[in-house]
């Protein structure tokens, strides 16, 4: 074959190579830009603006991912809440101060069915039933309002329920706190413990920690109700976290407590300007709470140590929400404040339609960066408040890559060669 006619394939070769690499270059350009973090968006009205965890940008520089706070579902419950929701399996059943209690699909946003059931308590989920503490009785429903079982509890409830596992925590007024067994109302032992839980129980290996009205704090084993250790805090105690070694609890004397699960010693306590609100929460570094005398502070969740602390410019209805790297606290005004874990820095607020009628909750997702927010206006709307995480476009002040011309370069192509006749 003639050099000529060799030549023209590798010149075809060559142009194909040339508009490959063109376009394999645009892809990568296109593909880049989507991954690269923008400012967001102009935030709507009933949005929270809130960082997420750092993004790193081709050039090395960290900026936050966007994670605004929209409204995914609103229902109309056309009566005031009475207390928190109970939540199991995208259901939300909340009780209503006109003596109701209604049950919410939270994916479809729309009643499922309401029965008269009254209630000044939170009622719990599990087993696949919903647990209602009445004036003066213990019922269980299942997902459709047909009664699995109830329980006569004279003089009424304390305190809201707990469920983990199967297991039930039922404090009476009379000072006698109740075992159930989730799946039939069976009793497994009663114990009294001379005054009444002041705040719900809490359960975390094989003990059950409860909180009581006269200041103390009693950590009884699980399977008998058996005394492990007591702990005198200057106040009524609120809901304990409790960790593998350690149990954090704060208590209306105005002091946040750090103690040991092995015998109730203290670790350490933290003084505040008000009495702690509801539970703490908790990261790898820190512990969270928030006090009446309304300040959001980050310890250090091993020595006790004061990492930041964030004035608030509202009354907090309970302790914070964690959600990724944000804390979320709301009062009894009708907004909802987030804050950096790392500094305490505000991040943005959500402002509800109406006052909140209860400390909002978590919605646990698979993913828990969609986690979503549960909240219930006195006017008698449910939100459900979910953050936006797709990172917003950012200008590209130039590709990344060799820059290539978008037109390729003529190719001479020699003539062909006359056939070889000899």
């Amino acid at each position: 074959m003639s050099s000529c006619s060799a030549r023209a394939p590798r010149a075809r070769t060559r142009a194909r190579l040339l508009v490959a690499a063109v376009l394999s270059l645009a892809i990568c350009a296109g593909s880049g830009a989507a991954q690269v973090p923008q400012p967001p968006a102009q935030t709507p009205p009933g949005a929270a603006q809130t960082p997420q965890p750092a993004t790193q940008r081709p050039g090395g520089n960290v900026v936050p991912e966007s994670a605004d706070l929209q409204v995914s579902v609103r229902v109309n419950l056309e009566a005031a809440p009475a207390a928190q929701a109970g939540v199991g399996e995208s259901i939300a059943y909340v009780p209503l101060r006109d003596g109701r209690l209604i049950s919410v699909d939270l994916v479809r946003g729309q009643v499922r069915w309401s029965v008269d059931l009254a209630t000044s308590f939170a009622p719990v989920t599990g087993n696949g039933l919903v647990f209602v503490s009445g004036a003066d009785v213990l019922t269980a429903l299942d997902a459709d309002a047909a009664v699995r079982w109830r329980l006569p509890m004279p003089g009424g409830f304390s305190a809201p329920l707990f469920w983990d596992n199967g297991w039930l925590i039922a404090g009476a007024t009379s000072g006698d706190v109740l075992c159930i067994r989730a799946t039939d109302g069976h009793v497994l032992w009663t114990k009294h413990v001379g005054s009444p839980l002041g705040a719900r129980a809490s359960i975390a290996a094989d003990r059950v920690y409860l909180p009581l009205n006269d200041g103390r704090l009693v950590a009884l084993t699980l399977f008998a109700g058996e005394p492990v250790w007591t702990r005198q805090l200057g106040d009524t105690p609120g809901p304990a976290l409790v960790l593998e070694q350690r149990v954090f609890v704060g208590s209306k004397d105005k002091f946040f407590y750090c103690l040991s699960t092995q015998d109730g010693d203290r670790k350490w306590r933290w003084r505040t300007g008000g009495h702690i609100l509801g539970a703490p929460v908790i990261d790898a570094e820190r512990v969270y709470f928030t006090s009446l005398d309304n300040v959001l502070r980050a310890l250090d969740r091993n020595n006790g140590s004061q990492q930041w602390k964030q004035g608030l410019p509202l009354r907090p209805s309970g302790g914070p929400l964690l959600v990724g790297r944000v804390l979320f606290v709301a009062g009894v005004s009708a907004e909802v404040r987030a804050y950096r874990v790392e500094d305490g820095s505000q991040a943005g607020q959500f402002e509800a339609p109406m006052e909140v009628a209860a400390p909002p909750q978590l919605l646990p997702d698979e993913v828990p960066e969609l986690t979503g927010i549960l909240l219930l206006t006195q006017t008698g709307e449910l939100l459900v408040l979910r953050r936006q995480l797709e990172p917003a476009v950012m200008p590209l002040h130039e590709l990344p890559g060799v820059a290539v011309p978008l037109e390729a370069p003529p190719v001479e192509i020699a003539p062909a060669a006359p056939p070889d006749v000899s």
